[in-house]
């Protein structure tokens, strides 16, 4: 009788940690999707949203390394989601951060089952305060594909949290190697997780789980197989696969700088973490747990801090623009740490008087984080890509010279079935013999020329500038 108990104690605790975790994401969720843009957008770091959601229209290949798990998932959504593609990303986007937040909840919960309502209290006072962070509510309210960083990050956290009570078994070290393989499929940066996830105990294992992991990359050459109308690189060869994914085109971005830039894009990621991603009340509450826990939640804090370290100086050496697809597999991790502060406070205080406090600043964090994240009247970049390709004549040659304005008119030819007849020419891109031979076979001089262009090809050539005005 004692050991039906203790089970039903057990699947009661379980029932309530993930009714708390599940009405954690409902509300975020909420929060979420009523702050995300109608379409693509442009600002906060946002420019890729047209290259991303023009693949997944098409179930096509987005820049390096071609995030191929994502697309196929995305372009599925389209086929049985009656709305606008780009739409249709960001709320995938909006679900997959959300979810992540109830997952690192639900981690966080289980170190503090011996005290229910107080463990119930930091783990969702944690979670809501990196949610409420500028950092990953910005990631949730537009297309891209950093959204399953943040998810594969989840995983590996609550991995490590609820792995010792787990049996050590071959099983255990095969799925710990499925989910870094996985991770690394999307992006290869997401090898920093080996840092938190638990060591194996069977390497052989752990490597053929990896190795299987991998498995999503082969849907890279099969998407190129279709030739879809959007397609980046020239995955059907192996040595063009291999580009991909380990983005060889943007290589020469770690030789780019000296050392005043190194140092000054490190503050930026500092500051990005600190201040956009953990927040205020975050950084202050990891440092209270480094410093009171016990030491399971230290080792776990000094395992986080290397993996934060390593991302940190990756990205102050690799020119990246978008700094919070880096920081944010940080900002994930951290909840259980924020949520052992935040216990270790309560602990040492009032509970009533820090739940109202906490409860009060995250309130404020909430007020201060949705007018600069809230993009429900975003439409510029679309606009421009209506604007642009409904003023030029037929059969026009467009020339553009920057990311932004390219793949916003990508995703109005493919994501909006806007002007078939245009050929759209990136002049970044050109110098790329894959780039040359699929856009514009039939010449062979610079874009930068659009009177030889048009010699050459007979058909009109224009400039598109910051408005969208094709001249």
């Amino acid at each position: 009788m004692a050991m039906i108990a203790r089970f039903g104690r057990r699947s009661a605790v379980r029932g309530h940690d993930l009714a708390a975790s599940a009405i954690l994401v409902a509300i975020v969720l909420l929060g979420y999707v009523t702050t995300a843009a109608p379409s693509i957008t442009w600002s906060r770091g946002s420019a890729d949203s047209g290259d991303i959601t023009a693949a997944v229209a098409t179930a096509g290949i987005p820049h390096p390394p071609g995030y191929p798990l994502f697309v196929t998932v995305g372009y599925a959504l389209t086929r049985i989601v009656p709305a606008e593609p780009a739409r249709i990303v960001t709320m995938l986007d909006a679900a997959l951060i959300a979810t992540a937040l109830g997952i690192v909840c639900w981690a966080a919960l289980q170190t503090g089952a011996r005290r229910r309502p107080a463990a119930i209290f930091a783990a969702v006072g944690a979670t809501l305060a990196v949610g409420a962070g500028s950092l990953l509510w910005n990631l949730a309210t537009f297309p891209n594909a950093h959204a399953p960083n943040v998810a594969f990050a989840a995983l590996a956290i609550a991995t490590a949290m609820t792995d010792p009570t787990g049996p050590r078994t071959a099983r255990r070290d095969l799925g710990l190697g499925l989910l870094l393989g996985a991770a690394m499929s999307h992006h290869l940066t997401l090898a920093v997780l080996v840092f938190i996830l638990p060591v194996p105990r069977r390497g052989l294992v752990w490597v053929a789980g990896a190795i299987a992991g991998l498995s999503p990359w082969l849907l890279l050459p099969i998407l190129a197989a279709r030739v879809p109308a959007h397609a980046w690189g020239d995955v059907a060869t192996f040595g063009g696969f291999l580009d991909h994914i380990v983005a060889r085109q943007y290589h020469e971005y770690f030789a780019s700088q000296g050392i005043t830039q190194v140092l000054s894009r490190a503050v930026v990621g500092a500051r990005s973490l600190v201040v956009d991603g953990l927040g205020p009340i975050g950084s202050v509450l990891v440092a209270i747990a480094v410093a009171s826990a016990g030491r399971s939640t230290q080792m776990l804090a000094l395992r986080w801090a290397a993996m934060t370290l390593t991302i940190l100086a990756f990205f102050s050496l690799y020119a990246a623009r978008d700094v919070g697809s880096y920081v944010s597999i940080s900002v994930i991790t951290a909840v259980p740490l924020i949520a052992a502060g935040l216990s270790a406070v309560a602990d040492r205080s009032n509970g009533r008087i820090v739940a109202v406090v906490v409860g009060g600043l995250i309130a404020a964090q909430v007020a201060m984080t949705f007018p600069v994240v809230d993009r429900r009247r975003d439409t510029e970049a679309r606009d421009f890509a209506r604007v642009a390709l409904s003023s030029a004549p037929d059969s026009a040659i467009l020339v553009t010279d920057n990311d932004a304005r390219t793949f916003a008119l990508w995703y109005g030819q493919v994501g909006l079935g806007l002007r078939p007849d245009i050929t759209i020419v990136d002049r970044s891109l050109w110098p790329l013999a894959w780039y040359r031979r699929r856009v514009l076979p039939e010449y062979r001089g610079q874009v930068a020329d659009a009177a030889a262009v048009e010699l050459q090809t007979g058909r009109r050539t224009l400039i598109v500038d910051d408005v969208g005005i094709a001249r």
